[in-house]
């Protein structure tokens, strides 16, 4: 699983967006632009076409995220993004970059996945809550057609008055006023926790 999360990782940094929006925040080599996580203004010059596609593609060649020396990939928390430039100021200028930025994408997949499973969560507690009210319809109706020959039904079920009619009408009703209430309280068990998990 950390060897998935962490090639990911990879996948998304040495993205052409996540790669151009790194190149925006520090400019050119040789500009007076340089990359702050306190002050994210982005490099800007009219008729400038900073960066290019050959930028970015350049950039992605050298950038890359690996574990700490003598660890296998994907077997610890810790992994390093680095990246290869003419200088070492430049180099860390464009690692903070790729950094800031990859870490930026990564909370935007998250918040989207988060989004869908909401939604998703969102939409089994109203199919859960349109079939309990439903079932409770059928209990209802099913309770106020029996009324108060349910009792007496009960008694002579009781009595023992045989195999007859009446007696197995009773116990068909009574399988079907059952089976009607334990899905009434597996729905309402069902709601109770979507409910729970969605507001967690």
């Amino acid at each position: 699983m950390m060897q998935v999360s962490q090639e990911t990782i990879l996948e998304i940094a040495r993205h052409p967006t996540v790669l151009e929006a790194a190149l925006t925040d520090i400019g050119p080599e040789g500009g007076k632009k340089s990359f702050s996580l306190r002050s994210l203004i982005p490099f800007t010059s009219k008729g400038s076409d900073w960066p290019s596609a050959s930028d970015i593609e350049d950039l992605r060649e050298v950038v890359s995220v690996k574990s700490p020396h003598g660890t296998q990939f994907g077997r610890t928390e810790v992994i390093y993004v680095s990246v290869k430039a003419k200088s070492n100021e430049r180099a860390a200028e464009l690692a903070k970059a790729v950094s800031f930025q990859t870490g930026k994408r990564m909370m935007k997949l998250r918040e989207d996945r988060y989004a869908s499973v909401a939604n998703e969560l969102g939409s089994a507690v109203k199919l859960a809550r349109q079939e309990l009210q439903a079932t409770s319809k059928q209990l209802r109706a099913m309770e106020k057609q029996l009324g108060s020959d349910l009792t007496e039904l009960r008694v002579m079920m009781q009595g023992g008055q045989g195999d007859g009619t009446v007696r197995r009408i009773i116990v068909q009703l009574e399988g079907e006023l059952r089976g009607a209430k334990g899905a009434h309280t597996s729905i309402t068990n069902q709601i109770q926790q979507f409910t729970t998990v969605a507001h967690n």
